[in-house]
């Protein structure tokens, strides 16, 4: 069984990174370890449990001629997604497979686009490569000082730093850019057009 959010299985556009403006089908996980400060999700208290089978009939119930499935929490690395990430495959083959993780445990299940975003300290990474990472500053404790050493960048082929509800002032966002010039200035552009 998988737990799930609340808000389960739904149709939204990929407000961040290098899929900005992508149609996908978000997969939303319930539980989270990270315990991120501030965080306006009660993901301890989903008690909602899909089977494998179940959530993949679903995405190809409401999918349609939508690509990508994007799943996230929570903490997706808290589950064993294995035999999801099966069922997904096997009854969507047309469908592409992200995750969305902070990074803080390995993943074991072949994806076709991995999300960091880092939580706290980068002495807690246990990923240090995939498709892009997008460093938001505050998020969880992070702080920008301790990622200036950061070492494996270079292993992602997107690199992206994000305001968080304007809670750092943009030009910190705009050194970080000019000290690490391979790093893009992101948007939660979901956010500006008020969806999930």
């Amino acid at each position: 069984m998988i737990t799930l959010a609340d808000q389960k299985i739904f149709k939204t556009i990929q407000g961040e990174g290098a899929l900005l403006g992508t149609p996908m089908i978000f997969v939303r996980l319930g539980g989270c370890s990270i315990g991120c400060i501030g965080c306006d999700t009660a993901y301890d208290q989903s008690k909602i449990e899909m089977t494998s089978k179940d959530i993949a009939n679903e995405i190809k119930t409401i999918g349609g001629g939508i690509k990508w499935v994007w799943v996230t929490g929570g903490e997706p690395t808290d589950q064993d997604l294995n035999e999801l990430i099966s069922e997904i495959k096997n009854s969507n083959r047309e469908k592409s497979i992200a995750i969305a993780t902070s990074g803080r445990k390995r993943i074991d299940a072949k994806y076709d686009f991995i999300s960091v975003s880092p939580h706290g300290h980068p002495d807690l990474q246990a990923i240090h490569s995939g498709n892009q990472i997008n460093i938001v500053p505050i998020l969880n404790g992070l702080n920008l000082n301790d990622w200036k050493e950061y070492s494996f960048y270079y292993q992602f082929e997107h690199c992206w730093i994000t305001q968080l509800n304007g809670k750092i002032p943009d030009s910190d966002l705009l050194k970080w850019i000019d000290m690490f010039p391979f790093f893009r200035l992101g948007i939660q552009a979901h956010k500006v057009w008020r969806i999930p």
